[in-house]
């Protein structure tokens, strides 16, 4: 939780874990469609907070999020490299929602 400022929202809080641990869960993307789940973890339970259908062909990225506070909605197109894996094509959906929000 960050200190001096109001905890991160799910989105936020997303994107500031994939920043981080992109590296680590790296994985490309297995064709035009793939869903990213996100959660909280407690010691053994997990909390969803949002699921992210992903649709990604010729360079540009359209998703559904479903949040566990909102109703689904359609994001903006982002556009992506061809190297470019599951991870880096959410973080750039993600990143696009944060700054929507602010």
């Amino acid at each position: 939780m960050p200190t001096n400022r109001p905890p991160f929202d799910p989105l936020e809080e997303a994107l500031k874990v994939l920043e981080v641990c992109s590296e680590k869960y790296s994985t490309p993307h297995p064709g035009d469609v793939f869903t990213v789940f996100i959660g909280r973890k407690d010691g053994v339970t997990v909390e969803p907070l949002a699921r992210i259908d992903v649709y990604a062909r010729d360079g540009v990225a359209s998703s559904s999020v479903l949040l566990n506070t909102a109703p689904r909605f359609d994001t903006e197109q982002v556009c992506y490299a061809p190297e470019d894996d599951v991870v880096t094509i959410a973080l750039k959906i993600i990143s696009g929602l944060v700054r929507n929000n602010e």
